[in-house]
């Protein structure tokens, strides 16, 4: 039986009978059922012929067919939740474009772009709370910068909101920063649409669900983009 080594833009994998072996490495699994979710991933996929998970490593060996992308095999499983990269898949192999690496670089800032844009939401989300006290308790003057903060997070809600649809991220980022203008909308309507039931005592409550929802983004996208962090996790 002939074998051969074979090298494209996107893998390296030992050729055996129309068949290749690509190994990934995948961060974010904790159990079981994190193992059972990453291979049903993979296995899903037509042309993937067997997906073995180490857990202790976190690598992932698949044996599919030798027309598979691999870097669309890290990407699917970076979509569904697990952020996955092909074994040293930062440097760029030996045949691969120069172009490929640097646009391998221009999304990892573009990812970057969006997780401080993501924290410069939550500043300006905590800091109107902040100045709506100052502005009641201390001096009225400061309900200005309350005004302005409000105008500026709403801004950058509709930022963001464009902003995931051009990046690759796991679906409950993407849903977070979709539930952000949403959220801010009812807010708004809270305050001006006139009802017979005054819907501004739902202005606090659905203030917290914003909150939230903005901390939990920033935590997401943390983790997301800086995978080491979750290391050690049970």
């Amino acid at each position: 039986m002939n074998s051969n080594l074979s090298t494209d833009s996107t893998t390296t994998a030992f050729s055996i009978d129309d068949s290749v072996t690509v190994k990934l490495d995948v961060k974010g699994m904790h159990c079981d059922s994190c193992v059972q979710a990453v291979e049903k991933a993979l296995l899903q996929q037509v042309d993937v012929l067997s997906a073995t998970v180490d857990l202790e490593t976190e690598t992932v060996t698949v044996v599919c067919q030798a027309n598979v992308d691999g870097g669309k095999l890290a990407q699917l499983l970076t979509e569904a939740g697990f952020p996955s990269q092909l074994q040293h898949s930062e440097l760029p192999l030996a045949s691969e474009p120069a172009h490929t690496a640097v646009t391998r670089t221009s999304v990892s800032w573009t990812l970057m772009g969006f997780f401080l844009l993501v924290v410069c939401f939550n500043i300006c989300l905590n800091a109107q709370v902040l100045t709506v006290g100052l502005a009641y308790f201390y001096n009225p003057v400061w309900w200005k910068a309350h005004v302005w903060l409000v105008r500026s997070y709403s801004g950058l809600s509709l930022v963001l909101l464009f902003w995931v649809h051009c990046i690759t991220v796991p679906r409950r980022i993407r849903s977070l920063t979709i539930s952000l203008p949403l959220t801010l909308g009812l807010q708004y309507l809270t305050i001006h649409l006139k009802t017979p039931i005054p819907l501004a005592i739902l202005h606090p409550l659905n203030g917290f669900a914003l909150f939230s929802a903005s901390t939990t983004l920033v935590h997401r996208v943390s983790r997301f983009l800086f995978p080491k962090a979750d290391e050690g996790e049970a």
